[in-house]
């Protein structure tokens, strides 16, 4: 006997499998290899067990209460929720099954009508229609990135296909609302060891949603970068946080900083930024993980973006905007070596993310960010970067339009990633066509899919330094670059989006194309995920730009102003 809310691990066993008890038998429903779980559904609902699980020889259990699974695993509870719903669609063939047929053959066309419905499960899951926005000519992205983009949002929270989803706005105020609560409004609190929680309660710690003074950069003209907010919603713009050195203006939602400095170029740099939360489910409380930076030193800019994943996503991208410019500006190496200063940045970045989230009891096991940086000092362009936060270089002339680097993103399923990996000790597994992930040997956790990121310390083996490219350019090229989270590349690759980019840039400059972009990524997600989209991130940095509505500005940066509507 166990306690009814515990979930039990099979440390070793030879084979175990589950049933389901109907009017004429048990049916079984699912099978257990070692390393497996089950009693999840009385874990995290309450309810009793809905199967009895055997064991074909002897097997060795560890299991869990509830208290203690909400006080260390809590944020975690997606990597369990995954199996719920298939035993109530079991139970339901079982019952039919038991209302048509009489006898032996029960239990044949119960478990038959089981295995029915979890094949159009299957089959619903992987469906390759770019319904609703394709575009002409175009085909459907592979099978396997749908499957991968779908078992990504499987990893957030998960609410199951046949019940009502909640009011994002309910959700919002129920999960986050803790400012100006009263005794009598205790059933709106976040449950009390729940994610939702935790993030209100991280919020009232200055020292993980407020910069910190020691990571400022000083010698910097114009400076820019993400904040944090609680309670954003789906589509909410970034909280702007800019060095008060250059004032504001506004042009309807955007906030403009022009102002004069030292340039190589012939012409002007316009930069224009969107920074915009995604919708994982309706139960998601972290804000948008995704951040950015933008600086500027004299004739260097800097230029980043820091994409956050896991329970503490928005955490860990948040200080990295703040400690990659600072180490990177205050690196023996700048201006000197810059493949050099970006490596020693990246790493010394990853050691204070781990000195500060241990002081400050930040779980990083399957929490962390892919990120990217591109300086431009004239003639030279450097890129390092790692993970799928992705850049790339084009041109947007005229007669030249074209795409001229783009990075590749760090994948475990790569032969160099996957040996290095395996030798640390971490096991890359193969869940579906081209689709590659990264456990701790003999479990199912964490399934990270990049083999280079910041934090993410569960896996052995996933580096912090990046990979680095160089190019020069001529006083006068009219080139293009776009430094985005994955939000923006999952189902748009480089040659397409300069494509879609180079001629609206040239005719309408970055803000319009970035906006028209961000567009073209969220339709994309609309199709190939449903109500699933992830955080959408794009920073543009046109060199050379024409435009004369600058005046005698030959810097101008835009950044979208944060909407008010967040609870």
């Amino acid at each position: 006997m166990y306690a009814p809310d515990c979930v039990l691990v099979m440390s070793k066993a030879p084979r175990a499998f589950a049933c389901i008890r109907g009017e004429q038998g048990e049916v079984e429903v699912m099978q257990y290899n070692g390393g497996d779980y089950f009693g999840e559904i009385a874990l995290l609902t309450g309810e009793p067990r809905k199967a009895s699980v055997y064991a074909n020889g002897p097997v060795t259990c560890l299991f869990i209460t509830s208290e203690t699974f909400n006080r260390v695993l809590g944020p975690l509870k997606d990597f369990l929720m995954r199996n719920m719903s298939k035993y109530q669609k079991y139970h339901d063939a079982i019952s039919q099954g038991a209302q048509q047929h009489d006898g032996v053959a029960v239990a044949a066309e119960a478990a038959a009508a089981a295995e029915k419905l979890e094949r159009e499960r299957e089959e619903s899951q992987t469906v390759e229609v770019f319904a609703g926005g394709q575009e002409e000519g175009t085909t459907a992205a592979p099978r396997r990135k749908l499957l991968k983009k779908e078992d990504r949002a499987q990893t957030v929270f998960l609410q199951d296909p046949d019940e009502p989803e909640d009011d994002p706005d309910e959700a919002a105020e129920a999960n986050l609302s803790s400012e100006g609560a009263d005794e009598g409004d205790k059933s709106k609190a976040a449950p009390a060891g729940s994610l939702a929680a935790r993030v209100v309660e991280d919020f009232t710690k200055p020292q993980l949603v407020s910069l910190t003074p020691a990571f400022g950069v000083p010698s910097s003209k114009f400076s820019v970068l993400g904040g944090l907010r609680v309670g954003e919603k789906f589509t909410n713009d970034k909280v702007v946080i800019a060095s008060p050195e250059v004032t504001p203006s506004s042009d309807g939602l955007d906030e403009v900083y022009r102002w004069t400095g030292a340039s190589w170029l012939k012409g002007s740099t316009h930069i224009s930024i969107l920074c915009q939360k995604g919708q994982k489910a309706a139960s998601d409380p972290t804000p948008n993980q995704d951040n950015y930076f933008a600086f500027h030193i004299g004739a260097v800019g800097l230029y980043g973006v820091a994409d956050g994943h896991g329970p503490f996503g928005h955490l860990v991208s948040f200080r990295l905007v703040q400690t990659l410019p600072h180490f990177l500006t205050t690196s023996p190496h700048f201006g000197k070596d810059w493949e050099k200063a970006l490596t020693e940045a990246f790493l010394d970045a990853q050691k204070d993310l781990l000195s500060f989230c241990d002081a400050e009891g930040v779980n990083l096991e399957a929490s962390g960010a892919a990120g990217s940086i591109l300086v431009f000092e004239g003639p030279s362009i450097h890129i390092a970067h790692i993970g799928d936060a992705g850049a790339m270089v084009g041109s947007w002339n005229r007669h030249d339009s074209r795409l001229i680097l783009g990075t590749k993103d760090h994948k475990p399923q790569s032969p160099v990633e996957k040996a290095r990996l395996e030798a640390a000790g971490s096991e890359v597994r193969e869940v579906d066509v081209d689709s590659y992930r990264i456990y701790i040997q003999g479990t199912n956790f964490p399934g990270l899919t990049m083999s280079r990121a910041f934090g993410d310390t569960a896996c052995k083996g996933v580096l912090q330094e990046p990979e680095y490219n160089q190019l020069f350019m001529q006083p006068g090229d009219e080139w293009y670059a776009i430094i985005a989270s994955d939000g923006i590349w999952e189902f748009l690759d480089y040659e397409k989006v300069v494509e879609l980019t180079s001629k609206k840039l040239r005719l309408k400059g970055p803000t319009e194309t970035v906006a028209y972009l961000t567009e073209a990524s969220r339709k994309r997600w609309d199709a190939y995920c449903g109500d699933y989209c992830d955080d959408i991130t794009a920073i543009l940095v046109q060199w050379n730009a024409n435009d004369k509505s600058s005046g005698t500005a030959n810097f101008e940066c835009r950044v979208r102003r944060q909407t008010s509507d967040a609870a």
